[in-house]
């Protein structure tokens, strides 16, 4: 096969490629969440090419690299064309199509032998093999190394996966091994993410080696004097590895040396193992691009996707801490590695809680926001709000208040977490940390208040609001007098809480107002009864239609539906023909009418036959 065959003897030529940065495609990766995602998880091949098939025709549109109209014309992917990622898609999408139209068929095959469905699976393979070593050539040429070696790795499993089918047992065992020896090297240059779907993939190329050294040497010497054959790209592999290598070790010791201590509240602790240096360095560099994205005013979806990854990495750094206090447990460290280690544990701890509050207080005001603009009503206090567009969090169903409750119970939670940090931080600066915490448990517990008052509000149940919402004011004079308490009060929080304190009192007369009226509304409808009251007395709804002229409203709320013309409409009685049931009938006994009916003549036996013409 010529086509697979060139993965040895690939050349370079870079002459005719334009001057642009390189390419980055994750291919190992996205192979991986492409078939856990669209039905490899339960083995059905059917339904992944038909997701490779759309997503191929979109490819297609989307780079505007359709066949032709009417007559289908090819278009060739060139090196120069390449400008994009979508491009180097385009062939791995192909040969995960064909790859899996030919798992389908091996599939079949093992219900019911047939050569022609073999024969089929393995071209299917074989234009597989055909679009990986395309890909291969044009990362080589477009791509950077990392991604360059994925496309060769793949390129050389697909080929050793097609001579494997094909019974060419040498052949496929030393494609194979080339590529395992790839994904070997690449999983120890990667994040910890990358390397699990790596081994994934050293899994998948391990089963067809032994079986193909098996083929070859028997199984008393399978084993014995297997190396990876030596073949011209086999250089090139080994020098891409080594650049990628020493590039990792650039960007390590690049952040390594940004994170040789990190300082936390007045305190800073050096970070001496290389492990967490690396895990510290990927945190503090994606803390940086959240506060980018909080001053660039980017969408509440864009920043928790980073506040996601950024307390990821901290989760990683803080495993990585306490790896090594493990193991300074069992002896290998000294005491006072074990002390530095204990109090980057609790600066890291700190950190991150710190930015979880962040994130919380971040998508509690989205809550809110979302939550104030769906609301109708608004009492006269209320500030103006501004238009916003819909997001993702809108597409779960109309705004309630037990949303923000919701936010503010985990924010809540999170304070009361970082004020146990604060008591192992000790000190002045833990002390302070404390007092801190207690001033904003204070203040979201005021909020968390005013939002179930409301929340019982819209449930028509105004007398609890009323008293909620008066708790919320006492709330809201403990939370300004922590704030006072410190020596740094929070301005913006005491002025957040100063229009807290207006729009409780404001929505405490509405629930005042809303409990009168709600108790004078009982009383009518009381004294209403007591003048109905009957033998027959049902109750009745009350609809707009027969009270035009009441004062009531017939809106409906969260509870009640809108009462505006009964639907289907009462049924109202008919006049109808009367019926009687006669059960004396049948003993009654009719006049007889034997004298009404005429009376036939006796004819004799000769008139009869010679009458047989006559009128009768």
């Amino acid at each position: 096969m010529a086509g697979n065959e060139a993965t040895e003897e690939m050349a370079v030529d870079l002459g005719d490629i334009p001057a642009s940065p390189p390419l980055s495609l994750p291919v190992t990766q996205i192979i991986n969440t492409a078939q856990a995602q669209h039905g490899l998880r339960h083995s059905d091949f059917a339904r992944y090419r038909q997701y490779c098939t759309r997503k191929l025709h979109r490819l297609h549109k989307a780079l505007k690299m359709t066949h032709g109209r009417g007559k289908y014309v090819p278009r060739k992917l060139e090196a120069k064309s390449v400008t994009e990622v979508g491009h180097l898609m385009l062939p791995l999408v192909n040969a995960e199509r064909s790859w899996s139209r030919a798992m389908e068929l091996k599939a079949e095959l093992e219900k019911e032998a047939v050569s022609y469905k073999r024969q089929h699976m393995i071209r299917r393979l074989s234009k597989a093999a055909h679009s990986a070593e395309e890909l291969s050539e044009l990362a080589s040429q477009r791509g950077d190394a990392r991604t360059a070696l994925e496309a060769q790795a793949y390129a050389l499993y697909m080929a050793g996966t097609l001579a494997f089918e094909r019974q060419r047992w040498e052949a496929a065992l030393a494609k194979l091994l080339r590529a395992q020896n790839v994904y070997q090297q690449l999983s120890k240059l990667g994040s910890l993410e990358l390397q699990a779907v790596l081994n994934k993939m050293l899994d998948e190329v391990a089963t067809p080696i032994k079986f193909c050294q098996y083929k070859l040497h028997g199984p008393s010497g399978a084993d014995t004097g297997l190396k990876v054959p030596d073949s011209p790209s086999g250089k090139l592999i080994q020098a891409r590895l080594q650049s990628l290598e020493e590039q990792q070790d650039v960007e390590v010791s690049a952040s390594s040396a940004g994170v040789g201590a990190i300082a936390w509240r007045g305190q800073t602790n050096v970070v001496s193992a290389e492990r967490v240096r690396v895990a510290l360095g990927q945190a503090l560099e994606l803390s940086k691009q959240v506060d980018k994205a909080e001053t660039s005013q980017r969408s509440v979806e864009e920043r928790a996707e980073i506040f996601a990854k950024m307390i990821a990495a901290f989760n990683e750094a803080k495993g990585s801490i306490r790896q090594s206090l493990t193991a300074g447990k069992s002896g290998e460290q000294a005491a006072g590695s074990q002390e530095e280690l204990k109090l980057l544990d609790v600066t890291v701890t700190g950190t991150q809680l710190e930015r979880v509050i962040q994130r919380g207080k971040a998508l509690a005001a989205d809550a809110r926001q979302r939550y104030e603009s769906g609301t109708q009503e608004e009492p006269a206090t209320a500030q103006p709000l501004k238009k916003r567009k819909k997001s993702k969090l809108d597409k779960s169903g109309p705004p309630k208040a037990e949303g923000v409750v919701r936010a503010y119970d985990s924010l809540i939670g999170h304070v009361k977490e970082l004020s146990e940090v604060a008591t192992r931080l000790g000190g002045p600066a833990g002390e302070t940390l404390l007092e801190e915490c207690t001033a904003q448990a204070a203040t979201f517990a005021a909020l968390r208040c005013f939002y179930v008052a409301r929340s019982y509000l819209a449930a028509s149940k105004a007398v609890e609001a009323m008293g909620l919402f008066q708790r919320t004011t006492e709330r809201v004079a403990q939370a300004e007098q922590a704030w006072d308490d410190l020596e740094d009060p929070d301005a913006q929080a005491l002025k957040d809480l100063q229009a807290l304190k207006e729009q409780a009192v404001a929505w405490r007369c509405v629930a005042h107002a809303e409990s009168i009226a709600q108790n004078k509304l009982a009383e009518q409808r009381a004294q209403e009864g007591m003048g109905d009251l009957g033998l027959e007395t049902k109750h009745k709804a009350v609809y707009l239609l027969d009270n035009l002229d009441s004062w009531e409203s017939y809106a409906g709320s969260e509870s009640q539906p809108a009462r505006i013309y009964p639907v289907p409409p009462p049924l109202q009685s008919l006049a109808v023909r009367p019926f009687m049931l006669d059960s004396a009938l049948s003993f009654v006994q009719p006049p007889s009418l034997e004298h009404r009916v005429k009376k036939e003549e006796a004819k004799s036996t000769f008139s009869r036959i010679f009458t047989w013409g006559g009128k009768k």
